[in-house]
């Protein structure tokens, strides 16, 4: 997911529950009984606990953890214990149901089940990202916020769209307010989790990696893939489907 403001919100749920997790509790300043802080390089990573299987992840420049314009969990989660483990090379918060650990060097998250199996994780070397940008003029950040999905999961969810689909693996999508379309940035997956993104901004699910350059007299451009496989295209400001149409292919 990539996005236009200057921090992100993400609310991890996870719908299938799961049998009691054990683990200790370091007494360190970085941590709370509900909720873990881990220094990095770019920021600062907060995981905090709202309920056996809701997890609250912040990630911010700096070290002071930002307030949400749109709290993303209304009830206070610090009444809510869980139980934290920082050691030299990974952090850890544990629940009844989840464990999510963070590496103190790449900042590599990773949400995984009592039985120690990877629920949601982000790349070996991290997944987030956070861009200096100017918007009207204004500095700001662009965060953008990667993870792993293996063969056959599918995604629902995003809000009331117009162009036909269901699951939207691998189609990219631009949440935003157009006409009859409806942003809702929830993601549902078949592995049993679900993503609230908290951000009010523009925010591009599955975002384009290349740009393709449309003759403004013709309308047309001209696009090379590269290995075989499934592409998808996104119409900057377009609202459905009909706004591309592939009219010739040519195998080079």
């Amino acid at each position: 997911m990539r996005t236009h403001w200057f921090v992100f919100f993400l609310l991890f749920v996870r719908l299938i529950p799961s049998c009691p997790a054990q683990g200790g509790m370091a007494n360190l300043a970085e941590t709370a009984p509900h909720e873990l802080r881990v220094p990095l390089e770019d920021g600062t990573l907060s995981v905090a606990a709202c309920g056996d299987a809701v997890i609250h992840v912040v990630f911010a420049p700096g070290s002071v953890r930002p307030s949400p314009r749109v709290p993303a969990a209304l009830h206070d989660c610090s009444q809510f214990g869980a139980r934290v483990k920082v050691e030299k090379g990974e952090a850890t918060l544990s629940t009844r149901s989840l464990r999510v650990t963070v590496s103190r060097k790449t900042g590599r998250l990773r949400f995984l089940d009592a039985n120690n199996q990877a629920i949601l994780e982000e790349p070996e070397l991290g997944g987030r990202r956070l861009k200096q940008k100017a918007i009207a003029g204004e500095p700001t950040l662009e965060p953008q916020q990667l993870f792993l999905s293996p063969a056959g999961e599918s995604f629902y969810g995003l809000g009331q769209r117009q162009e036909g689909y269901m699951d939207w693996r691998g189609i990219p999508v631009r949440m935003q307010q157009v006409d009859t379309q409806i942003a809702v940035p929830v993601v549902l997956s078949t592995r049993g989790y679900g993503i609230f993104w908290n951000n009010p901004a523009r925010t591009d699910f599955n975002p384009t990696d290349q740009e393709v350059k449309i003759d403004p007299k013709t309308g047309q451009a001209v696009f090379t893939t590269g290995e075989e496989g499934s592409y998808g295209f996104l119409a900057a400001g377009g609202t459905g489907r009909d706004d591309i149409a592939l009219t010739e292919s040519r195998i080079i």
